[in-house]
């Protein structure tokens, strides 16, 4: 059986592939959050299960052990200042910035039986990403890159830098795996704003230490997806190798380039602190990485790749609209999800 019909076998006979990639979201970057929540009991009570994807034009989405960080909300608020949306995402994983050029999938499955065994279902989404990419490079490979922002076992990357995260969100009855990708633009710079939102929101958490870039260590620690797991022994993965490249880094600072402690060391420090340390260079888009694709040029290759699998393409809605979700439902949604998650 080859990786595509692996990856068909994995998948439920029907599904739909909503593609709102196009149609960039502005504003409050929680609503497609709300939107996959809302679909999730859907599809948990028997509507046909859903592929999405969607982007943002600016955001940073951070994680439930972020928001707890001492100086988190000053953090948060300095990023709104400069134009970032900015939210606490109810799906494990740390921080994550959005833009234009980065791409999030979201396969919203059900699961009748309750199954909490959750590999299968990061390594699903990990090989369907690998085959997209496969006629571009056969380079992908899965496993935690230490440095990187939101760190995982299921971390994509290629050459030791990555471009793409894994998480997920578990309801009773289905469950979302949400996969962020790097696409286009500099994976460094990206890299730089989520060390720029630990730095401030982990102040406290320094004991004295300078966590400024290129300084001495900061605490640190690999917060993956929620439940993330070992990237091997997958049904869908045998064509992923495991266990990815891990490099160690350099940062700039002024006067020369300072050698720091390797990425897997600074990760193993002070873990109690609960937070990455991210060093930005091991972070890169596709297009830095040999891949010549846009993130609309992704999109239609993911939605090309699903529709020879089975899936059934919707109608584009305006600005990640839905038949099947009115809006003040959604907007309902958002602010239960704010109330619930945006809190120490």
């Amino acid at each position: 059986m080859n990786q595509g019909s692996r990856i068909r076998s994995a998948l439920p006979q029907a599904f739909h592939i909503i593609d709102n990639s196009a149609a960039m979201w502005t504003g409050d970057v929680l609503q497609p959050f709300a939107q996959e929540e809302l679909w999730c009991r859907q599809v948990g009570q028997g509507m046909t299960p859903i592929v999405h994807l969607w982007r943002h034009e600016k955001a940073l989405v951070v994680g439930l052990r972020d928001r707890r960080l001492p100086q988190a909300e000053a953090a948060m608020a300095a990023l709104r200042e400069e134009g970032w949306a900015v939210a606490v995402r109810n799906s494990g994983g740390a921080a994550v910035p959005l833009d234009s050029g980065v791409l999030n999938v979201s396969l919203i499955l059900p699961n009748p039986a309750g199954r909490m065994e959750h590999h299968q279902d990061f390594a699903l989404m990990a090989a369907l990403l690998g085959e997209v990419l496969a006629p571009y490079t056969g380079a992908v490979k899965a496993g935690e890159i230490a440095g990187s922002y939101c760190p995982g076992d299921y971390d994509l990357s290629i050459g030791g830098r990555k471009f793409c995260g894994i998480a997920q969100r578990r309801q009773i009855r289905a469950f979302v795996v949400q996969a962020f990708i790097v696409t286009e633009g500099s994976g460094e710079q990206r890299g730089r704003t989520a060390r720029r939102f630990y730095d401030q929101a982990a102040q406290a958490c320094s004991s004295g230490e300078d966590a400024r870039e290129g300084g001495p260590q900061s605490r640190t620690a690999a917060a993956s997806g929620t439940g993330a797991g070992s990237g091997s022994g997958s049904q869908v993965q045998p064509l992923l190798a495991s266990g990815a490249e891990k490099q160690d880094g350099s940062h700039p600072q002024a006067g020369g380039t300072v050698r720091a402690a390797t990425p897997e060391k600074e990760a193993a420090l002070h873990k109690e602190a609960h937070y990455p340390r991210v060093s930005p260079q091991q972070m890169a888009s596709l297009t830095e990485l040999g891949v010549p694709l846009t993130a609309a040029d992704l999109s239609r290759r993911i939605v090309s790749f699903l529709e020879q699998l089975g899936g059934k393409s919707q109608p584009e809605r305006q600005n990640g609209g839905s038949q099947e979700l009115p809006a003040a439902e959604v907007q309902e949604m958002v602010r239960q999800l704010h109330q619930r998650y945006d809190r120490r």
